[in-house]
């Protein structure tokens, strides 16, 4: 497997080599779906403008930055790590660098390269769940890409304290630049999985073939840049990079109760309900009730 290539922090963020750009045909569409989302909130609440994200898509036949790849994994680490109030910092910070290891290795299982992760012990039930497998190894499935969005410090503009307050508590979302002005932070991400279906999954597309069939997945905006229409942006960004690869048909699970993401997928980029999880198996499963968006791509 390919090593992961080391970012060169000094160069400035717009001179940076990016690895893998959006194809032409997918950046003008990119660009115009950030001007019509520049000033548009995810809910009802009123907001900001804010500068067109950079999109990057990692792929396995790319040399991949290694840096902007960690900074994706504390973002999705504190979106989705839950941290009890009687924990010291101590503990919470051990435990997100825990589950940030775990979805950089994720990451990095699906596109193929060696792990850049600076490890914590683990126990050996730990041990034994990394040997099971994936999304991204399972012979159902194509090809799985994460899709990146950053913004420089300029960029995020008056909550620009409150985002360096979170990496200041160990979320490292940003690659650092001499110049700190031209520091990217991770602002948003999500992955892409063509095939058949997520691993565990029994809520499964009807549409197409596993040649044809994508999932959304791990879909993540930075708190205080939150209503500001990032989360459409790397929604369709990575809709049309998937289109791109031949990518027919677009899902996306959503918890049923869960109205500022419905409101996104199915007001905002065009998903509709095709599935919906039965009361017994969610009982069964211990979490809310499921649904399986559908969106035709063309």
């Amino acid at each position: 497997m390919r090593a992961l290539q080391p970012t060169n922090l000094n160069a400035g963020l717009a001179r940076a080599p990016i690895h893998h750009p959006l194809p032409s045909s997918v950046a003008s569409r990119t660009r115009a779906i950030v001007a019509s989302t520049s000033g548009r909130p995810d809910d009802d609440e009123a907001t900001a403008s804010v500068a067109p994200v950079r999109l990057q898509r990692f792929s396995r036949d790319q040399a991949v930055d290694s840096n902007l790849l960690r900074a994706a994994s504390y973002l999705r680490a504190y979106s989705f790590g839950t941290y009890p109030e009687d924990r010291s910092e101590y503990a919470k910070r051990a435990h997100l660098l825990i589950c940030a290891t775990d979805a950089l290795e994720q990451m990095e299982a699906g596109l193929g390269v060696a792990s850049g992760a600076d490890e914590p012990e683990r126990e050996p039930e730990r041990e034994r769940e990394r040997e099971e497998p994936n999304a991204f190894n399972s012979s159902s499935n194509l090809a799985f890409f994460p899709v990146v969005a950053t913004l420089t410090r300029g960029e995020i503009g008056s909550v620009v304290h409150e985002v360096e307050s979170i990496i200041a508590g160990g979320v490292h979302v940003h690659v650092p630049n001499v110049d700190p002005e031209l520091t990217a932070y991770v602002c948003g991400t999500l992955d892409v999985t063509i095939g058949n279906k997520l691993p565990s999954e029994e809520l499964v597309g009807r549409q197409g073939t596993r040649e044809d069939r994508a999932y959304l997945s791990n879909v993540c905006v930075l708190a205080p840049l939150r209503k500001r229409g990032i989360a459409q942006t790397i929604i369709e960004g990575a809709c049309a990079y998937a289109g791109e690869m031949g990518v027919r048909n677009m899902y996306v699970h959503v918890v049923e109760d869960n109205v500022p993401a419905r409101k996104l997928y199915e007001e905002k980029c065009g998903f509709e309900v095709e599935a919906v999880e039965s009361a017994n198996e969610a009982r069964l499963l211990n979490r809310a009730r499921r649904l399986l968006l559908y969106r035709p791509l063309s």
